[in-house]
């Protein structure tokens, strides 16, 4: 099932023929400006995505902040990865905390997004939201401009297709 547009944002999945009931295993990756992101192939568990993109659909709505969007996608990228991954103590690092900059972080943390960083930031003035994604093996950084809410919009219907499967499942 693709739910969105790949040549914007689109979620992909199915669940394996196979898939181990709850489990859910199957399949999983993302499309941005028609570059498949994550190792769609690996498989996952659909289960487990479930449980991480839950946290994802509850920051809908407060990803905005008008300073980021507006830098260029190398500096955007620099800022939210340096506070919220390398530990560094610089000028960011207080301003990351104090506006829970965690908030722009999209990526599912499950092993088919292992090795990448995806980060949406969304402007309410401009009514757009900037999603990159930078593959950390060779840093290529691919971005969308998304309308604002797109992106939100996408995730939770993928939200809600996975929670169906997984009632389903339950019931059994």
């Amino acid at each position: 099932m693709i739910i969105g547009k790949k040549d914007r944002f689109a979620v992909e999945f199915e669940l394996d023929q196979e898939f181990g009931g709850e489990w859910l295993f199957g399949r999983l990756g993302f499309w941005i400006e028609n570059q498949q992101i994550g190792d769609y192939n690996l498989g996952t568990s659909l289960r487990d995505v479930l449980f991480q993109v839950k946290s994802i659909v509850r920051d809908n709505g407060n990803r905005s902040h008008e300073e980021l969007f507006g830098l260029d996608k190398i500096e955007l990228y620099k800022r939210i990865k340096g506070a919220l991954y390398d530990c560094i103590i610089n000028e960011y690092y207080q301003v990351a905390l104090d506006e829970t900059w965690a908030r722009f972080n999209v990526n599912i943390p499950v092993d088919v997004f292992d090795g990448w960083n995806l980060f949406l930031v969304e402007n309410e003035n401009l009514e757009q939201a900037r999603l990159i994604a930078v593959k950390l093996d060779n840093k290529e950084i691919y971005e969308s401009i998304l309308k604002k809410g797109e992106f939100d919009e996408i995730i939770t219907s993928l939200y809600k297709e996975l929670d169906k499967l997984y009632e389903i499942e339950l019931a059994k």
